[in-house]
């Protein structure tokens, strides 16, 4: 199944995918990025929506493997 790339993401909802992907807590990203519970949690579902996909874990792969595409297209 082809799902959209993080391309169409802000810049916003990309990073906290990113964090996402490397394992990081919603509170973690929260942390890291500055941005409230909310925002992050906002991000998290706007992925999901995005990619399809409703389990954390199957998000940060589908991440992860968009980001190794992309390294390898470039």
């Amino acid at each position: 199944m082809l799902r959209p790339s993080p391309a169409h993401l802000s810049t916003d909802e990309s990073r906290t995918l990113s964090l996402l992907a490397a394992g990081l807590s919603n509170a973690e990203i929260c942390e890291e990025t500055g941005l409230p519970i909310r925002a992050v949690k906002g991000h998290v579902r706007t992925a999901q929506a995005v990619s399809g996909l409703s389990r954390r874990p199957d998000l940060a792969r589908w991440a992860t493997d968009q980001a190794s595409e992309q390294a390898a297209q470039g």
